[in-house]
């Protein structure tokens, strides 16, 4: 398969998947496990079940959310070529009627993502991107603003699951954030960083986010012009990521 039938793919599989949570758990979301600030749900299993069951067939490697947290002794690596999946990303958002939530599917190679598909659950809009033939809402085409100063800039960001959320990192995100002119956390980072590539915001930030909630994301600041930044967090999965407009100094 080419990257274009590879990236329909996705989007039938983000598509079939969606429609399985919004008419099956929208209203009657399980929880499976909620410990700490993360939360899981059968939801998020059932969703995964759906896009591995046809991903599986390209015979590319799948990294899941769902994977490392039955299993968190599992190691990532970036430089694979491989599909990296979050089956429901804002789930606390979704099992609350908060309408940010969504399905993210992306596939990277030597830590450089070829494409990304994020399916809204509230819009029911399909995110998409190519890197190299443009990112599109549905079949609209999109691009990063041209915003170039900080201070009228709108950043989103968030704190995420796991992190220890001491006063230390509270000031420094405070610090941050008092550069620009708006701030947005909207509790779901693949759909904060579409906003990002629709020129809605200006840029991204957030320390120690799990690469299967921006990975989707990141393809579609790429492609619409964008730029990003990934630094090693506290695990393999983990990382700080940065990403703009690729015109704000950050």
């Amino acid at each position: 398969m080419d990257n274009f039938e590879l990236l329909q793919l996705a989007k039938d599989s983000a598509y079939e998947a969606g429609n399985l949570l919004i008419s099956k758990y929208l209203t009657n979301t399980v929880v499976r496990s909620d410990i700490g600030k993360d939360i899981k749900t059968e939801a998020d299993l059932a969703a995964e079940e759906i896009i591995i069951s046809k991903l599986k067939f390209t015979n590319i490697p799948i990294v899941s959310e769902e994977q490392f947290s039955t299993n968190p002794e599992l190691s990532f690596d970036l430089d694979q070529y491989q599909w990296i999946i979050d089956p429901l990303d804002g789930t606390l958002n979704f099992t609350r009627g908060f309408p940010f939530a969504s399905i993210s599917i992306a596939l990277w190679n030597a830590g450089n993502p070829v494409l990304g598909v994020i399916y809204d659950l509230e819009a029911r809009s399909t995110w998409s991107a190519l890197i190299g033939h443009g990112a599109f809402l549905n079949s609209t085409p999109i691009h990063v603003s041209d915003v170039s100063r900080i201070d009228q800039a709108i950043i989103s960001s968030g704190i995420p699951s796991g992190s220890s959320c001491d006063s230390t990192q509270l000031q420094t995100l405070q610090q941050y954030i008092q550069k620009f002119k708006k701030i947005r956390m909207l509790g779901c980072a693949s759909l904060m960083l579409a906003q990002v590539a629709a020129g809605r915001f200006d840029a991204y930030e957030e320390n120690g986010i799990y690469i299967w909630d921006v990975a989707a994301g990141l393809a579609l600041v790429f492609a619409a012009g964008g730029k990003f930044r990934l630094q090693p967090g506290s695990s393999s999965s983990r990382y700080k990521v940065t990403a703009s407009n690729g015109k704000l100094d950050i």
